[in-house]
């Protein structure tokens, strides 16, 4: 079984990133993670207020973003920018066509607000719920 990405090949609304991307992605996803549980420990450590705990959404952003855009091999960014980078890293195609653009959009705006429901959900937990 391959994942989206994996293929090298533009496909509207499901895949616009290639490896060297989705490499950055899955980087991006990990350092979330580490941030996220130095963050965490910092809180704990200074016993902070519960309404602190709150901005754990940040590092969760990056964590969940990260890992969807690097599963799906999709950048939202990209998506709504109407882009798509199968090559080096960095290199930018215009996406054709107002379809495959409308397409990518709508993926772009799912994976933005998963990745936000997702990291408010953490932070809240984390919030509410001492350790």
């Amino acid at each position: 079984m391959t994942k989206n990405g994996a293929n090298n090949k533009y496909s509207p609304g499901l895949c616009n990133i290639g490896s060297d991307e989705r490499r950055k992605r899955f980087a991006s996803a990990i350092f979330g993670v580490f941030f996220f549980v130095a963050l965490l420990g910092f809180l704990v450590i200074l016993n902070m207020p519960r309404p602190y705990y709150l901005f754990l959404f940040f590092p969760a952003y990056l964590a969940v973003i990260g890992y969807v855009e690097y599963s799906l091999g999709f950048c939202a960014y990209f998506g709504s920018m109407g882009v798509y980078n199968f090559g080096s890293f960095g290199e930018r195609i215009r996406v054709n066509g107002a379809t495959n653009r409308n397409k990518d959009a709508l993926r772009a705006s799912q994976v933005f607000l998963t990745a936000l429901a997702v990291s408010l959900i953490i932070a809240f937990l984390f919030a509410i719920f001492p350790l």
